[in-house]
């Protein structure tokens, strides 16, 4: 893999490459690390596979549906109205 006078967009499509001809993720991790750059810049793995996990939604651990915030509000209405009714006596 040469690596000299390339921009970081140049090297991973070289590294795109050679995983793709089977290439060691490892030794490619190697040799650009003892070229002085930082491995943890790009991704190891297939073009494709990369372009398919990046086109995946983002869903959070904590999504809230639109069930779990109408039952909410239907919590606080009825809090509220609790609430209300023991300070008026």
């Amino acid at each position: 893999m040469q690596l000299d006078n390339k921009n970081a967009e140049d090297i991973q499509k070289e590294i795109y490459a050679a995983i793709a001809s089977g290439a060691n993720i490892d030794e490619l991790k190697a040799a650009i690390k003892a070229k002085g750059l930082h491995p943890e810049g790009y991704y190891f793995t297939t073009e494709v596979e990369r372009n398919r996990v990046m086109d995946e939604p983002i869903h959070t651990s904590n999504d809230v549906s639109p069930m779990r915030i109408i039952w909410l509000v239907i919590s606080i209405i009825i809090l509220i109205v609790k609430i209300v009714r023991c300070n008026s006596t």
